[in-house]
């Protein structure tokens, strides 16, 4: 009688065991799988922010062309027209009486 008591106990405990091992499984999936869109979404996030670095990168280096072909463009031009087009207002480069205006 004893030893069919300890094994009803052992099947109890083990059909218990089994149980909360089930519970914690599906538990531990539910965490794996938010896990696992989680990385995604970064990943998504991280290949959107490299996309619009390089953009930049590529915007930023068209844009020194442009100012290294004008200034270019403006080394070539006689000293006397350079003058004249430093001094005009519309001439958004920093020279000597455009400071002084400022201040």
């Amino acid at each position: 009688r004893r030893k069919v008591e300890d094994l009803t106990f052992r099947i109890e405990e083990q059909t218990i065991s089994s149980g909360d091992l089930e519970a914690a499984s599906v538990s531990e999936k539910a965490k794996i799988s938010d896990l696992e869109k989680e990385s995604k979404e970064y990943f998504e996030q991280i290949e959107e922010l490299t996309q619009n670095w390089t953009l930049l990168r590529i915007r930023s280096r068209l844009w020194k062309m442009r100012v290294w072909k004008e200034e270019h463009r403006l080394a070539l031009l006689p000293s006397k027209c350079r003058r004249k087009i430093t001094r005009s207002p519309n001439w958004r480069g920093k020279s000597p009486t455009s400071r002084r205006r400022r201040q």
